[in-house]
């Protein structure tokens, strides 16, 4: 039986800038030592912060290798656990508004004689 890892004792000092489009065996994935945008080069074992700038996705993973050679840490990241941070690249999400596709959708089915029940604006 696994013994289960306790958390760590302090939060995780390092951030790493990942791609989620980038997986190797187990599900894993790689950043280049130039990704780190706080702390220094983790040991392995070390849990760490992740952050995909992009879509501002922010989670924790934990360093399973090192390569030196190469500038390259190895991680394993909960990617289930991502969520969205409350930072200026999450806000630069722009919400969806579908009000157009409410629109189209009663325009479509008035022209097959389908009359669309009328509802407030946020049902």
């Amino acid at each position: 039986m696994k013994k289960a890892k306790s958390p760590p004792s302090s939060p995780p000092q390092a951030l790493l800038v990942i791609d989620p489009n980038i997986r190797v065996v187990n599900n894993e994935t790689y950043v280049g030592f130039e990704d780190i945008r706080e702390g220094e080069v983790p040991s392995v074992g070390e849990v760490v912060r992740v952050l995909e700038e992009e879509s501002g996705l922010e989670g924790l993973g934990e360093v399973t290798r090192l390569d030196h050679e190469r500038s390259l840490i190895f991680l394993s990241i909960s990617w289930r656990g991502l969520r969205f941070v409350s930072g200026p690249k999450a806000r630069e999400i722009p919400a969806p508004r579908l009000h157009w596709m409410r629109e189209t959708v009663r325009d479509i089915l008035a022209l097959v004689g389908v009359p669309m029940e009328r509802r407030p604006p946020n049902h």
